[in-house]
């Protein structure tokens, strides 16, 4: 759905997964992914996974959106990414704990979200 002068109209699209994608293309591993998706990254990345797990060296950049994921969500993404960072504030590195405390009001109680980027391998260390 989207607003134009006033109206709100919808659009029907077709969707895939990345993994899907991948095999359907024969792409074998991705440097970077860029995702905005209005709070369903976690869909999204889950039906990556399989391509995420095939990128050695990673780059993962998305909206973390508070209230919108499982509890399962937060330790999925720890598994598969070894550092988190913060574009906002300088890059700042933060660690998982960090996001928990985001996710249960602990901390940036203003933002409904915060920017991202996590890392896999060391090719963006």
């Amino acid at each position: 759905m989207y607003h134009e002068l006033g109206q709100t109209k919808s659009v029907e699209v077709d969707i895939i997964t990345l993994d899907e994608y991948s095999k359907v293309n024969n792409l074998q591993i991705v440097d970077i992914i860029k995702i905005d998706v209005e709070g369903f990254e976690e869909e999204a990345l889950k039906g990556a996974e399989n391509l995420i797990r095939r990128s050695p060296d990673l780059m993962l950049c998305m909206e973390y959106t508070r209230g919108c994921y499982s509890s399962d969500f937060l330790p999925w993404l720890k598994q598969l990414f070894s550092k988190v960072y913060l574009p906002k504030f300088f890059g700042q590195q933060i660690d998982f704990e960090f996001l928990r405390k985001y996710q249960e009001h602990e901390t940036f109680q203003s933002e409904g979200y915060l920017d991202v980027v996590l890392i896999r391998g060391r090719r963006f260390a």
